[in-house]
């Protein structure tokens, strides 16, 4: 049970009795979490990766989604699960949003420092307001969308009755609902990422289903890389062709429904063929120590990412952004190897001595005894 909350929410586990760890798993959420850094550059540093930006972002996320779906079950109570996942997603949702509230609280307090910034005590306070209850883009929204997302996807395993077939309708339905209310103008402005509601339960529910009908561990086996490779270079031709029509002027795509559809097997495409690179690739221990300890890294990524940004092209007085692609994707790599390696060194705070900080408090109950 500790071994499936452990692999769900991407921290180290406490309790080391149940069965090891399927590394795989690991490898894929740290590459995952390489690609959200990466996505996070920002085409104001980097114009010339705009392309490259733009494709990330068709699936970097719900490879996420997905992976935190295959240890899934539903044998807590509603209740339970909702109190476990609080603790382990919510917890560290508002303490690692301390640093995404730095800013406005600064702009707040202190108004001169800012302003040439533009935005008002209104707009600061907007700010304010749209991290603490989760709206939209704002800070660090996967973990409120993880936690909204689990608790439907336990309602429709419990209402299908875990009959995959039932199930497997009932969330290609929910990636259907999630387009159309892409449309609706009032989405980002719900609370606790209900607006992502169904792109986050279905996408979960994908990597659920996965993990019903599918031995994930043996999908380290020798015997299965051949089938494993073939699906990986398939889905990436997949993926190259039907990004190449989602961002073509081609028409026939405009239409709406042939746009939902192009784009869900873009991202679909994405995901099997990163998956599937991440059962061949060799399983490298700090690659799995990001993917184990994801939370951290995604807490405190933007943060990192800004300093090693200010450091190189505020300090440094670096400019990039005249500069061609392969050395703006040199630079890019370059940044975001920088940052990852500050996250290493709060995760091993964190790890060693705050756990508190990713919903841990057994090692506080376990001192004040």
């Amino acid at each position: 049970m500790a071994q499936h909350a452990a692999h769900s929410l991407g921290t180290t586990p406490v309790s080391h009795t149940s069965k090891p760890r399927i590394t795989w798993v690991d490898i894929t959420k740290g590459v995952a979490m390489f690609l959200v850094f990466f996505g996070h550059l920002g085409t104001q540093w980097f114009p010339a990766l705009a392309g490259t930006l733009a494709a990330i972002y068709t699936f970097h996320m719900p490879l996420f989604f997905v992976a935190s779906g295959f240890f899934f079950h539903a044998r807590y109570t509603f209740g339970q699960l909702a109190k476990k996942r609080a603790m382990m997603l919510l917890v560290p949702y508002y303490i690692f949003s301390v640093l995404a509230l730095a800013k406005p609280v600064a702009q707040l307090v202190s108004p001169s420092l800012y302003k040439d910034g533009g935005d008002g005590v209104g707009g600061v306070i907007g700010s304010i307001v749209t991290i603490v209850f989760a709206q939209g883009n704002a800070g660090l929204w996967f973990l409120w969308a993880v936690f909204t997302g689990q608790l439907l996807l336990w309602v429709i395993v419990r209402l299908t009755r875990n009959r995959i077939p039932v199930l497997t309708v009932l969330l290609c339905a929910f990636i259907v609902a999630d387009f159309a209310f892409q449309l609706v103008s009032w989405r980002n402005q719900l609370p606790f990422q209900l607006g992502k509601i169904f792109e986050s339960t279905a996408y979960m529910g994908f990597g659920y289903v996965l993990g019903q009908t599918q031995d994930l561990r043996s999908l380290q086996n020798r015997e299965t890389a051949l089938p494993r490779v073939l699906v990986m270079v398939g889905s990436a031709v997949v993926f190259v062709l039907f990004l190449w029509l989602q961002t073509s002027n081609d028409t026939v795509c405009s239409i709406m429904p042939l746009d939902w559809l192009v784009e869900f097997v873009t991202t679909i495409a994405a995901i099997a063929a990163v998956t599937m690179l991440c059962t061949l690739v060799p399983q490298w221990g700090w690659l799995q120590t990001v993917g184990r300890d994801s939370l951290v890294f995604y807490g405190v990524n933007d943060f990192m990412l800004k300093i090693v940004k200010f450091s190189v092209f505020s300090v440094g007085g670096v400019t990039a952004v005249q500069w061609p692609l392969a050395a703006q994707l040199f630079a890019g790599l370059f940044v975001v190897v920088g940052a990852m390696l500050l996250s290493a060194l709060v995760n091993l705070v964190v790890q060693r001595h705050a756990r508190w900080a990713v919903g841990d408090f057994s090692g506080l109950h376990g001192s004040s005894k």
